[in-house]
């Protein structure tokens, strides 16, 4: 009766036994070269059981060796469909076809080529190998590696170990033996993530040491990359990214040239088109009759400045495309002609990049630049973003050569924003430009040594208010005309407050904030001898089915 019991309770396991899968025996022949590189070919008996699969899959720890010439036969030397891909330090090896499920007893024979599997100490040369690794973790019935010597080396000057068992152990293998000019070492029963690992030191001058150039080569590389970078964007700034030498001594000038608007003025003195150059352009529109801004104040103590704008007239007659997309953009979802600056938050988006790449259009179509320069300093953004991006492949590889590319991309995004570069023509206006900034920012007292200067008027103030602001210097342009400007233009509504200059300023500093929010898009290893043990040699992995 307890026989019968026990058969019956141990039939419970019986199905999972009959499915299981485990290799029936995996033996690895290792063509040791003078050359020091390695010819390794194993045939793996792999028994899937019940189970459909479509394969297996070998991994092999590859981070400090070369492995090429991957084949994979089954035992009437047909291909198998194979496909190789990189895991952290693993090259991996999937075997099998996707489309077809396969059962039972199956044979494979990979075959690869390595280099750099040697090491080379100062009074012996190593092979410490994973013949099998510790990533199987199935149970392997047998595991036979054989080792073929190179002729001339003498059999009796090497050292030789194999251990097995789980990662770490130092279990001596089942079995060494030497036939003829190979060493063979075998393993019986290895349990999932047991492996086997050996060991050969031999004498100094059998085997070709690499040049430090051959083991080193990918390190000087990456070491002279970041250095090469910076060469190269160096000699690109300095030849093509630098403004042409433009005539030194800044003079005073009392116009605008070329018939630039203010957007246009912000944009070129410093290649970027700003929040204050749109806010200036608005007003600048405003102040041509254009529109009319009317100030909001704000309500409660939390409470934000809002303004409307009003059309006065229509856009036909001005003569930039940027002007005439900045009222449509500002005024196509007007009620009555009228819209709050506080109803365009995400919806102005898309006409303010029009209206950008206008501006930047203009100012190449003048001479000014000859290409655009968010269009430069995002494809040299774009080349360094790659090239970082390139270093996060070998991050588990290498920490080196992950900080080597992240700073040569670094090193070309940098210089990236530097690039944008006026022409001569372009470089004669900027100064120019700053003259007038200078005009703009001259003391009272200062101003009497200009002859030729405009009239201290409400309407000198008025033209050149919208320049101010785009050239940064509205306040102290302002400040000059506080005894003079005391009423407020046809083009501005400030409320009830007392009108003033500097109040005007102060209006459109918090105008240039309400735009700022308008412009937004809405968010959508060592040696193996004296402490070596299982894992710790180049190869080995492990692998599964898939």
């Amino acid at each position: 009766m307890k026989k019968i019991i026990l058969l019956l309770f141990l039939s419970l396991f019986l199905p999972s036994i009959v499915l299981a899968e485990a290799i029936d025996s995996i033996k690895v022949n290792i063509e040791l070269n003078q050359d020091s590189t390695l010819k390794v070919e194993e045939k793996i008996d792999y028994d899937f059981g019940k189970l459909q699969k479509h394969g297996i899959y070998r991994d092999i720890v590859a981070n400090k060796i070369n492995i090429s010439n991957i084949k994979v036969v089954d035992e009437n030397n047909q291909n198998y469909n194979f496909e190789t891909s990189h895991t952290g330090k693993n090259l991996q090896i999937k075997i099998g076809d996707a489309d077809k499920l396969i059962t039972g007893k199956h044979t494979y024979f990979i075959s690869y080529q390595v280099k750099n599997a040697l090491n080379f100490f100062a009074d012996h040369d190593e092979l410490y190998w994973n013949a099998v690794g510790t990533g199987w973790n199935i149970p392997i019935n047998s595991a036979i590696t054989e080792i073929k010597i190179p002729t001339g080396v003498d059999l009796a000057k090497i050292n030789y170990t194999c251990y097995q068992g789980d990662y770490g152990a130092n279990a001596n293998c089942d079995n060494k033996v030497i036939l003829g000019n190979s060493i063979v070492f075998t393993s019986n029963n290895l349990t999932p993530s047991q492996g086997q690992t050996i060991v050969l030191g031999f004498p100094k001058g059998y085997f070709a040491e690499p040049s430090f150039w051959q083991k080193h080569w990918l390190e000087i590389l990456v070491f002279l990359l970041p250095i090469i970078s910076f060469v190269v964007m160096f000699y690109l700034w300095y030849t093509r990214g630098r403004d042409p030498k433009g005539q030194g001594t800044i003079i005073t000038q009392f116009d605008v040239p070329d018939n630039l608007t203010p957007v246009q003025v912000g944009t070129l003195v410093d290649h970027t088109m700003q929040a204050k150059d749109l806010t200036a352009e608005i007003v600048y529109l405003a102040v041509k009759g254009y529109l009319k801004i009317t100030h909001l104040e704000k309500k409660g103590l939390f409470g934000k400045n809002d303004f409307i704008l009003k059309r006065l007239k229509k856009s036909d007659d001005l003569p930039n495309e940027f002007d005439q997309a900045l009222l449509h953009g500002l005024l196509m979802y007007a009620d009555n002609e009228e819209i709050k600056i506080s109803a365009l938050k995400d919806k102005f988006y898309k006409d303010y990049q029009l209206i950008k790449k206008s501006v930047y259009h203009s100012l190449i179509k003048k001479e000014y630049y000859k290409s655009s320069p968010p269009t430069i300093i995002i494809s040299y953004l774009v080349a360094g973003f790659i090239l970082s991006a390139l270093g996060i492949l070998f991050m588990e590889h290498s920490w080196f050569v992950f900080l080597a590319f992240l700073l040569s991309g670094l090193c070309v995004g940098g210089f990236g924003l530097l690039m944008p570069a006026r022409t001569v023509k372009g470089t004669e206006v900027k100064d120019y430009l700053l003259g007038f900034k200078n005009y703009l920012t001259v003391a009272e007292k200062d101003r009497l040594e200009f002859h030729n200067a405009p009239e201290k008027n409400a309407e000198t103030f008025e033209k050149f208010l919208p320049f101010a602001i785009a050239l940064g210097v509205e306040k102290v342009w302002a400040k000059q005309f506080a005894d003079i400007y005391t009423n407020n233009p046809s083009w501005y509504d400030g409320g009830n407050q007392v009108f003033s200059s500097m109040l005007l300023v102060s209006s459109m500093s918090d105008f240039s904030s309400a735009t700022t929010g308008m412009m937004t898009q809405a968010s959508n290893g060592g040696s193996g001898f004296g402490g070596g043990g299982v894992g710790g040699g180049g190869g080995g992995g492990g692998g599964g089915s898939w």
